[in-house]
């Protein structure tokens, strides 16, 4: 994980709140995107910082820092039960229009996801987020602006 700098820090701001997702605080949501149709699938654009989900792939709690799931070489692995959680958390957001909402509900529902490995010297941030008990502890993300590549199913 890199360190955030305060230039990251404003221009991740100013996205967010470009896409409705900055409070009257100036605090930001976690886990928003939009997703852009390519000819060779979709393509997710994180908007604000997608955290690392709080469970492991065979669902057993993980302890801060909480960490992306990795393959046996290290590499960063997001896992397709990630992606579900991500789609419906897209589909209870408040600052997503109903179209969208709906899309990602039934993408949640429906959608057949595939584990992602990410490339070499992807790169992550740490970010204060909840953990199950709503404490705010270190997560690994992935910043603001990436983006990445869905396989076709």
């Amino acid at each position: 994980m890199r360190p955030v700098t305060a230039e990251d820090a404003a221009r991740w701001i100013a996205l967010a709140g470009h896409h409705g997702h900055v409070d009257g605080d100036g605090n930001i949501a976690i886990g928003r995107f939009v997703v852009h149709h390519a000819r060779d699938g979709p393509v997710v654009e994180t908007i604000t910082p997608l955290v690392a989900d709080n469970y492991t792939r065979e669902l057993e709690r993980k302890i801060p820092p909480i960490m992306f799931d990795r393959t046996d070489d290290d590499t960063i692995l997001l896992p397709s039960r990630w992606w579900e959680h991500m789609f419906e958390g897209l589909s209870q957001s408040l600052a997503v229009d109903d179209e969208t909402a709906q899309l990602a509900l039934g993408l949640s529902r429906t959608a057949l996801f595939q584990d992602i490995t990410m490339p070499d010297g992807f790169e992550t941030i740490p970010f204060l987020a909840p953990d199950l008990e709503e404490h705010l502890v270190e997560h690994e993300a992935i910043p603001p602006g990436t983006l990445i590549r869905l396989p076709r199913s």
